[in-house]
């Protein structure tokens, strides 16, 4: 069950532009990253300990449904942390913001999910994202001398008038980048500063598209 929920967390956060590694061992998990839980109801006592000091010492933890911890008898051990909101709660030093796990990977679903992701690390350290009508999805690859945005249209309609956003952190001081799409057009396109990101229109394409 713990499986499932950890799939499905990650395929609802990858529509939502949010790249998460699974980690099998918390220590593994580097500092300045954040914490996700999915229905994390059988912590050790161990692990619980190691998660409530890290979260207080200044960690960020986002729990999707249920976080428990059991003893090795199996039974209920003390949370290691107290109820979240999906705006977030301090704790110590750190956050913690919970939501529902997304019952569905539609719009609708995903919703509250988008606002605790905004809550638990911020708009700005995205670091790819498409503001569109249709559905569309950006995933990142870095090859050794270059980096590619894959586009890919999760609708029967056409993307249009469709933005892109890519982070300072990957976009860096690139002012134009290429726009190559299985639909034969292949053009530069402008990027413009927008906050802690750049931003550019993408033309219209139907399936997929690279950047």
């Amino acid at each position: 069950a713990h499986r499932d929920a950890v799939e499905r967390a990650g395929e609802a956060l990858a529509m939502l532009h949010v790249q998460a590694p699974v980690y099998l061992r918390l220590a593994d998990i580097p500092e300045t990253a954040t914490i996700v839980l999915a229905n994390a109801s059988a912590l050790s006592p161990t692990e619980a300990g190691d998660l409530r000091r890290r979260v207080h010492s200044g960690a960020t933890a986002l729990v999707l449904g249920k976080l428990a911890a059991v003893d090795d008898s199996g039974r209920p051990y003390p949370s290691p942390l107290p109820d979240g909101k999906p705006v977030g709660d301090k704790f110590g030093d750190g956050l913690i913001v919970s939501t529902p796990m997304p019952a569905a990977l539609d719009a609708a679903s995903l919703e509250d999910l988008a606002k605790a992701v905004s809550a638990a690390v911020g708009k700005g350290r995205r670091a790819a994202s498409i503001v569109s009508k249709n559905g569309a999805f950006a995933t990142i690859f870095h090859g050794p001398k270059q980096l590619d945005v894959h586009l890919v249209n999760l609708s029967a309609q056409p993307v249009e008038q469709a933005s892109l956003f890519l982070g300072l952190q990957v976009a860096g001081r690139a002012k134009r980048v290429r726009f190559r799409s299985l639909d034969g057009m292949d053009d530069k396109i402008r990027l413009d500063p927008s906050g802690y990101s750049t931003a550019a229109a993408l033309p219209k394409f139907t399936r997929y598209a690279v950047v």
